[in-house]
């Protein structure tokens, strides 16, 4: 290999290594910033810099994506600076964390983008982030289990929070649900569903390695009792595991199933059995009860909605939002963009489905696969929260949809 290329990728499998293990990082000692706010920017900022100096060429779904995201934050934006007139009885919200929540996907996809256009070998630079991802889960996974039965939250308290120091109301809110670093059910089932489809690219070479990967992210993801996991999670990863073990033996196919059942009845049995939380909470036929209260006849998001439509239909309330649960992609993107940010959000997504289809044939099967998989449970999961600007998740979602379908595509782009 050229020696300037071989530099150029590990420069590149370095930085998105980075980038991708800072999301699973600690609070720093600012109030309120996360280590991953201080890595994503700082990158960001310097790829920027070489943008400005530099030609970069970005394919025409770049392009849209980025012009239309730009959309969100300059509404945003401007909504921060002269806000609409507030009525619904919600008090403002950070103007920090929502200009934070919409700029940061724009800084993850600057940075791929960049070194992709530098000359970086996309599919090192995914190897290194599904790596990354497949590990750090695998280790929360450990960790969250391990919470259940040792003292730990001295330690955890620095990846929960840095502004609080009585963390009961934090405690209070999990009711039993073991979520390791991650301080949300909602995110780490997000995390761990995207690193369960990364551990079927990455390993799929390797019956062993997968199965125990896969193990470890069926824990995770079942005793933090996330909705995104159980029922986006696992109907995506469990659609790759088998399109992945119809290549293998009926013998291996059994071992790997009754392995996955053993887990999966420990992990019940810990999501349990703490303050009574169950698994079969979100078995029934009960929208209100399986959507938790997100839909149904008493909806927490439809006074949301009703709000934004009354006081501003069309631009929303800007970056100081209100305060209240936004738990639904969609009507975040209402609350802090009025319809035009909710347009701009989904053809964000029409955009990166119609990238994966126009370059599904181009792309090995293995690369497409995980490409309409993330693209799935990202939306999937937007559902229940807004999965593509939430804290944590965003960074390694957008590096994931960046090297996937923002970069060119290479033919037959299977890993060697």
């Amino acid at each position: 290999m050229d020696p300037r290329q071989a530099a150029l990728d590990k420069r590149g499998r370095l930085l998105i290594a980075l980038v991708m293990a800072a999301a699973w990082g600690p609070y720093t000692p600012i109030p309120g910033v996360r280590t991953e706010q201080a890595v994503v920017y700082a990158t960001a900022a310097l790829c920027a810099a070489y943008c400005l100096l530099h030609s970069v060429r970005l394919t025409k779904t770049a392009w849209l994506v980025g012009l239309l995201w730009l959309l969100q934050i300059t509404i945003v934006a401007i909504g921060g600076v002269l806000p609409p007139v507030n009525t619904s009885g919600y008090l403002p919200n950070s103007v920090f964390a929502t200009m934070d929540n919409i700029t940061l996907p724009l800084a993850v996809v600057c940075i791929v983008v960049t070194l992709a256009s530098k000359g970086c070998d996309r599919i090192v630079m995914l190897r290194s982030a599904c790596t990354v991802l497949v590990v750090a889960a695998c280790l929360n996974a450990l960790i969250a289990a391990a919470s259940a039965v040792l003292p730990l939250n001295e330690i955890l308290r620095y990846w929960w929070d840095n502004q609080s120091e009585d963390l009961g109301n934090f405690h209070e809110a999990l009711g039993g649900r073991y979520v390791g670093l991650i301080n949300m059910p909602a995110q780490a089932g997000l995390l761990y569903s995207l690193a369960l489809i990364a551990a079927v690219y990455l390993l799929h070479d390797s019956t062993k390695r997968l199965s125990i990967a896969a193990s470890l992210i069926a824990v995770g993801g079942v005793i933090c009792v996330s909705k995104v996991f159980l029922f986006v999670g696992m109907s995506v990863g469990g659609w790759h595991l088998g399109r992945w073990a119809l290549r293998r033996p009926v013998r291996i196919v059994v071992g790997i199933g009754a392995a996955g059942l053993a887990q999966l009845g420990v992990s019940t049995f810990l999501a349990g059995a703490a303050r009574g939380n169950s698994l079969s909470t979100y078995f029934t036929s009960d929208t209100q009860t399986v959507t938790a209260g997100r839909f149904g006849a008493t909806s927490s998001l439809a006074p949301v909605i009703d709000a934004v439509m009354h006081d501003s239909p069309w631009w929303g309330y800007g970056a100081r939002s209100i305060q209240v649960a936004l738990d639904n992609g969609w009507v975040e993107s209402l609350a802090v963009g009025g319809l035009v940010g909710v347009t701009a959000y989904t053809l964000t997504s029409a955009m990166l489905v119609g990238a994966w289809w126009l370059r599904r044939k181009d792309v090995g099967p293995t690369w497409s696969r995980l490409s309409i998989g993330v693209v799935l449970v990202a939306n999937g999961a937007a559902v229940g929260f807004p999965a593509m600007t939430s804290n944590r998740c965003a960074t390694v979602v957008w590096t994931l949809l960046s090297l996937l379908m923002l970069t060119p595509a290479a033919r037959r782009t299977e890993p060697a």
